[in-house]
């Protein structure tokens, strides 16, 4: 029983339970899953452009421009966000999420998707 104890005589089951709440769960997996998507992003950016038929100039200029809007712009939207005008801030973000994710479908919007081969007419 005595492993049970912390050094100030505490339950160590207890303080692990108000350190793993819902919330503190929650919040980790959608950073972790924000993380994580970024990093694929990144990492594969630059072979996505090259096989649009870009050149590997252009790729590192793609990547330049995400590495140089995240570095500048987290720091702003962070601030915003901490003075409590989220939504203002989330609805935007989330409307360019969706705007991008639908104009990238193969087939969709004009008729021809963004992984469509140029045709060579």
């Amino acid at each position: 029983m005595a492993d049970n104890v912390n050094d100030e005589g505490g339950d160590k089951r207890s303080a692990l339970s108000c350190l793993f709440t819902l919330n503190f769960i929650s919040m980790t997996l959608a950073n972790f899953t924000c993380s994580l998507g970024m990093q694929m992003l990144a990492a594969t950016l630059p072979v996505y452009v090259v096989s649009l038929e870009g050149s590997n100039a252009g790729a590192g200029l793609v990547s330049g421009a995400l590495t140089f809007t995240a570095v500048f712009c987290r720091p702003w939207s962070g601030w915003l966000t901490d003075k409590g005008r989220r939504l203002p801030l989330a609805l935007p973000g989330c409307a360019c999420h969706v705007a991008a994710s639908i104009r990238l479908r193969p087939g969709l919007a004009s008729g021809h998707g963004a992984f469509d081969r140029p045709s060579s007419r």
